[in-house]
């Protein structure tokens, strides 16, 4: 006969259940839209999704170039932006003995490039040349003595930070009721840097002319609005100031 009270077993039809704990399960942080395409490329060698985390013509409202066009232009001297993800980085040495950097980057447009990034040509500097880092690059194309072409990183800042300050920009209209809203809605569009945003940075001051009476409203949008889009929006009938900050 088996003695239940002597044996070790847990009875699982007892009393004694209630002592098993409920397992608990500890949710996983989402994995980043950079790190999911970084894994990817690994497998597969291939980027088959942006790590980036706008739209290509986010990056292009503010003024931000593929590589290829300093390959399209003629000219002796042209000078671009680009918005860069760091693929890999070598550390080389010259003839001289000075340290560069060979860096493999994608672009906006997922469209690989590399350059040569001397330290000592920067003018600034301002994050870590490492795998997975997004840059904004100001390179020049420039002509040697001989005429020959020459591609030059003239500096490597924070990605990220660039357009954080971007948005941090803030603009205050005060226009009449009687206003062409729509050509003020048409000039914007060219400005536009998100349409995704929980909070925008352009507000609105809608005087009647007649009462004078007031009204405040805030676009849900993140603008990105140059001198001249601000000059062609103060020549609209109606538009009585505008303020940047």
């Amino acid at each position: 006969c088996h003695d239940e009270e002597a044996s070790s077993q847990v009875n699982l039809f007892s009393n004694s259940i209630e002592t098993i704990k409920k397992p608990e399960f500890k949710p996983l942080n989402s994995i980043s839209r950079s790190l999911r395409a970084k894994e990817i490329y690994d497998v597969t060698g291939i980027y088959f999704m942006s790590p980036f985390n706008y739209e290509a013509s986010f990056y292009e409202s503010l003024g931000i170039r593929e590589f290829s066009t300093l390959s399209n232009t003629t000219s002796d001297f042209r000078s671009i932006m680009m918005a860069g993800f760091i693929t890999d980085v070598t550390l080389k040495t010259t003839n001289n003995g000075k340290q560069y950097f060979l860096v493999s980057l994608i672009d906006h447009r997922v469209k690989t490039f590399d350059v040569f990034i001397f330290p000592d040509r920067l003018t600034t500097l301002t994050v870590e040349l490492e795998v997975g880092a997004f840059v904004l690059l100001v390179i020049e194309k420039t002509k040697d003595q001989n005429g020959h072409s020459r591609v030059n990183v003239k500096s490597v800042r924070n990605l990220e930070k660039f357009i954080s300050d971007r948005k941090r920009k803030q603009y205050h209209f005060v226009i009449s009721n009687k206003c062409q809203v729509s050509r003020i809605s048409s000039l914007l569009k060219s400005a536009l840097m998100n349409e995704n945003s929980d909070k925008g940075n352009v507000s609105i001051t809608v005087q009647d002319e007649e009462s004078q009476e007031k009204t405040n409203i805030s676009l849900p949008y993140v603008y990105d609005i140059s001198s001249e889009v601000i000059e062609n929006i103060k020549a609209v009938e109606g538009v009585f100031e505008i303020q940047a900050e």
